[in-house]
């Protein structure tokens, strides 16, 4: 049993009703990085909040924990630039709301002693240790609890340090989430919501069937933009340039790759291995290698051109040579002719990818140009290196540099950077890069010119929205003048249908997904006619026809489930908030630039 203690004792973390918790790896890098701080030698301050440091090593320890648990949970498959970037960003943001928290926990007086904790390590330990050695009748077995503690293969100064982090964090967020409540009448809409069904039927209008007389003008265009300012307003944003190198295979890696294909395609030919071995060990078309390299049965139109050429030329039990197609090189085996022009085949595939010299000369240059940057200045290094500078639009926080894919670490630069900054050498999975912060755009309303094209979009909808009111609108009168739906909707052009069964928030066929129409039937008496309501494919008039009556005894029984369930969120959206409004208000100092330049 303790086997499973020791295993687990890193990872314990509290569930207090609330669906929150700081990532393991934060905690458990911060500890680490507590360790390390006792030597004379101050580290690398990567940044501060409200005057709390941020070292660089305390970083790079959750960054590194990150990263593993990203690998884990992608079965070991590499990560791309842009995974890693938006690794970093979420460990920083994770390292800001940790600080928030510590500060908060001093400021309250909600940290542990030394003997609070000794005493709750073996007379009181938290449920998820009391857990592993709880019998099925619930019977805490404190004996074997507390020789587990004492093996010395126990990693007990471990656990110590983890419950002096976690059990703080754990009396702060108990005490954010105090004030959430939730009401009877709250638990009986979310009841509603879970497992209300119901049956409507409707006119309407669908927007996308109306046709404008005239195009949205530009004093009307105009206008809106006035009229709506908050719709347009932007958030900072930063102008860079930068340059950009194509990670593509050389001469010196296609010999390479040509070269492996036709020395296995020796081995197959001399009996070394047979070809289901080869695909197994070398192809790298993860489709076929499993069966063999078989791709089945095929005509002239599956393939690429020069692969089609090969396997129709090809005589039946032939290895081919390398054939050399965009995907790499290709060793191919017809199995079969068979009718209607098809054949049956298999290959093995090496893929022509840069191998590790040509990615190390490619680096080298940028390298080179980095540092030239740094001396005479972007323009004039790009120049002297025979690279383009390229201008894209205003990088935004978190997204890749527009135009340029894989370079949500640029972006990090831009936003971590001053102007005239120049970033170290970035990217990796397709190309490298270097970027120059060149000015920083303060949040305010987008140009008109930028977000003319959202505009005229909605300026297109209101209007549509006002002919399809002079639609909707007799037909209404109609129907409260005891027309029924379908005969209106046949006299007056209108969409009809009898809805199936929808949810509260499932998608109503014809009208859309978890729309005000899903509210409207859930909220107007069975038989009343609704005379309008707005969703984004249109105008409806709707009268609910049947829906499920409140199963009093279903909602006594899962009471206790949706309490905790509601609550939980309610208390998620109070500790949310509580964080927002700190991060607005705090001081915060970010060095991260540091790490990219």
């Amino acid at each position: 049993m303790f086997q499973l203690l020791r295993s687990r004792a890193k990872f314990f973390y509290w569930i207090i009703a609330i669906s929150f918790i700081l990532f393991t790896f934060v905690v458990w890098g911060a500890q680490c990085n507590d360790s390390n701080m006792g030597g004379s030698a101050s580290p690398q301050v990567l940044g501060k909040i409200n005057g709390e440091k941020i070292s660089a090593s305390e970083w790079d320890d959750a960054y590194r924990g990150y990263l593993a648990n990203m690998r884990q949970q992608y079965g070991g498959a590499a990560l791309t630039a842009n995974q890693e970037a938006m690794a970093a960003d979420a460990v920083w943001q994770s390292l800001l709301r940790f600080k928030l928290a510590n500060l908060e926990i001093e400021a309250r007086g909600l940290g542990l002693s030394d003997k609070a904790l000794e005493d709750l390590i073996w007379n009181d330990p938290p449920i998820e240790l009391r857990s592993q050695f709880t019998d099925s009748t619930g019977v805490f077995d404190q004996v074997s609890y507390r020789q587990a503690l004492e093996d010395p293969n126990f990693n007990l100064d471990g656990l110590r340090n983890y419950l002096r982090t976690a059990i703080p964090q754990q009396r702060l967020m108990t005490a954010l989430a105090a004030d959430a409540t939730v009401s009877e009448s709250e638990l009986r809409e979310e009841f509603t919501r879970q497992t209300g069904r119901a049956v409507a039927e409707y006119v309407g209008v669908t927007l996308s069937d109306l046709t404008l007389p005239v195009q949205p003008t530009d004093a009307e265009i105009a206008a809106y933009y006035a009229a709506h300012p908050d719709e347009f307003e932007e958030a900072k944003r930063v102008e860079v340039q930068l340059v950009q190198l194509p990670l593509e295979p050389s001469a010196a890696d296609d010999a390479e790759v040509l070269a492996m294909a036709g020395e296995v395609r020796q081995e197959i030919l001399s009996g070394e291995i047979d070809f289901t071995r080869a695909a197994a060990l070398y192809s790298e078309d993860e489709g076929s290698k499993a069966n063999g390299g078989d791709l089945g049965s095929f005509d002239r139109n599956r393939m690429v051109p020069e692969f089609t050429n090969a396997v129709f030329s090809l005589p039946v039990g032939e290895i081919s040579a390398p054939v050399k197609t965009q995907f790499g090189y290709h060793l191919i085996e017809v199995l079969a002719q068979e009718p209607a022009g098809q054949v049956h085949a298999r290959h093995i595939l090496f893929k022509l990818t840069p191998g590790a010299d040509t990615a190390a000369a490619l680096y080298e240059k940028a390298e080179a140009f980095r540092q030239n940057a740094l001396d005479k200045g972007f323009a004039s290094a790009a120049a002297a290196s025979g690279l383009a500078v390229q201008t894209p639009q205003p990088c935004r926080e978190g997204r890749d540099i527009p135009g340029y894919q894989n370079t949500v670490s640029g972006t990090q630069f831009a936003f971590s950077s001053k102007p005239g900054d120049i970033s170290r050498v970035l990217g990796g999975d397709d190309s490298y890069y270097v970027v120059g912060n060149v000015r920083i755009l303060p949040a305010g309303p987008a140009p008109l010119a930028d977000v003319q094209p959202q505009i005229v979009v909605k300026v297109t909808r209101e209007k549509k929205l006002v002919l399809a009111d002079a639609k909707l609108s007799p037909a209404v009168t109609a129907l409260n003048s005891g027309r029924t739906f379908a005969q209106v909707a046949a006299e007056q052009g209108l969409a009809h249908a009898v809805t199936d069964t929808f949810t509260a928030t499932g998608n109503v066929i014809g009208v859309g997904y978890n729309t005000d129409f899903n509210q409207a039937a859930f909220a107007n008496p069975i038989g009343t006619l609704v005379p309008r309501v707005d969703t984004p494919r249109g105008l409806y008039a709707l009268r609910v026809l049947w829906r499920t009556s409140f199963d009093e005894m279903g909602f006594l029984a899962q009471r206790a489930a949706l309490e905790q369930t509601v609550l939980g969120r309610k208390q998620q959206e109070v500790i949310d908030a509580w964080y927002q409004e700190r991060l607005e208000k705090a001081k915060i100092e970010d060095n991260r630039a540091a790490l990219l330049n």
